[in-house]
Protein backbone atom coordinates (compact mmCIF):
# COMPACT_ATOMS: atom_id res chain seq x y z
CA UNK A 1 0.00 0.00 0.00
CA UNK A 2 1.34 3.68 -1.01
CA UNK A 3 0.15 6.96 0.56
CA UNK A 4 0.41 9.46 -1.49
CA UNK A 5 -1.50 12.32 0.61
CA UNK A 6 -2.37 13.49 3.36
CA UNK A 7 -6.18 14.25 4.47
CA UNK A 8 -7.80 16.43 1.53
CA UNK A 9 -5.06 18.68 1.49
CA UNK A 10 -4.18 17.44 -2.42
CA UNK A 11 -0.25 17.88 -1.83
CA UNK A 12 2.32 14.74 -1.72
CA UNK A 13 3.51 13.57 2.18
CA UNK A 14 7.00 15.17 2.57
CA UNK A 15 8.64 14.06 5.67
CA UNK A 16 10.46 16.78 6.50
CA UNK A 17 8.38 19.53 6.34
CA UNK A 18 6.25 19.83 9.87
CA UNK A 19 9.97 20.72 11.38
CA UNK A 20 10.75 23.57 8.97
CA UNK A 21 7.26 24.71 9.32
CA UNK A 22 7.66 24.82 13.26
CA UNK A 23 10.69 26.16 12.62
CA UNK A 24 9.76 29.40 10.50
CA UNK A 25 6.61 29.61 13.01
CA UNK A 26 9.20 30.02 16.07
CA UNK A 27 11.26 32.59 13.74
CA UNK A 28 7.94 34.60 13.13
CA UNK A 29 6.92 34.56 16.70
CA UNK A 30 10.61 35.49 18.38
CA UNK A 31 11.11 38.45 15.81
CA UNK A 32 7.75 39.68 16.80
CA UNK A 33 8.25 39.71 20.95
CA UNK A 34 7.90 42.94 22.81
CA UNK A 35 10.70 44.47 24.17
CA UNK A 36 12.19 46.43 26.63
CA UNK A 37 14.94 48.38 27.16
CA UNK A 38 15.63 50.42 30.41
CA UNK A 39 17.93 53.45 30.98
CA UNK A 40 21.03 53.72 33.00
CA UNK A 41 19.21 56.18 35.24
CA UNK A 42 16.45 53.61 36.02
CA UNK A 43 19.17 50.76 36.33
CA UNK A 44 20.70 52.63 39.18
CA UNK A 45 17.89 53.15 40.85
CA UNK A 46 16.63 49.84 41.00
CA UNK A 47 20.34 49.12 42.47
CA UNK A 48 20.26 51.83 44.62
CA UNK A 49 16.48 50.63 45.90
CA UNK A 50 17.97 47.03 46.10
CA UNK A 51 20.86 47.93 48.02
CA UNK A 52 18.15 49.97 50.67
CA UNK A 53 16.41 47.14 51.15
CA UNK A 54 19.44 44.58 51.54
CA UNK A 55 20.78 47.15 53.79
CA UNK A 56 17.34 47.09 55.96
CA UNK A 57 16.82 43.40 56.10
CA UNK A 58 20.34 42.96 57.37
CA UNK A 59 19.77 45.83 60.25
CA UNK A 60 16.48 43.73 61.47
CA UNK A 61 18.31 40.31 61.11
CA UNK A 62 21.42 42.11 63.89
CA UNK A 63 18.92 43.64 65.48
CA UNK A 64 16.62 40.51 66.02
CA UNK A 65 13.69 41.65 64.40
CA UNK A 66 12.92 38.25 62.47
CA UNK A 67 13.47 36.82 65.90
CA UNK A 68 10.08 38.13 67.44
CA UNK A 69 7.31 35.75 68.37
CA UNK A 70 4.78 37.75 66.50
CA UNK A 71 7.05 38.20 63.18
CA UNK A 72 7.62 34.42 63.44
CA UNK A 73 3.90 33.35 64.00
CA UNK A 74 3.03 36.18 60.37
CA UNK A 75 5.93 33.83 58.26
CA UNK A 76 4.32 30.85 59.38
CA UNK A 77 0.50 31.91 58.31
CA UNK A 78 2.33 32.90 54.73
CA UNK A 79 4.14 29.68 54.39
CA UNK A 80 0.88 28.08 55.52
CA UNK A 81 -1.37 30.18 52.90
CA UNK A 82 0.93 29.54 50.14
CA UNK A 83 1.29 25.74 50.22
CA UNK A 84 -2.53 25.17 50.95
Amino acid sequence: MTINEISNSGMPVQPGQPRKVKEEQQARASSSRDKVELSEEAKAMFESEQSRRLAEIQRRIEEGFYKRREVMERVVDAILRDIE
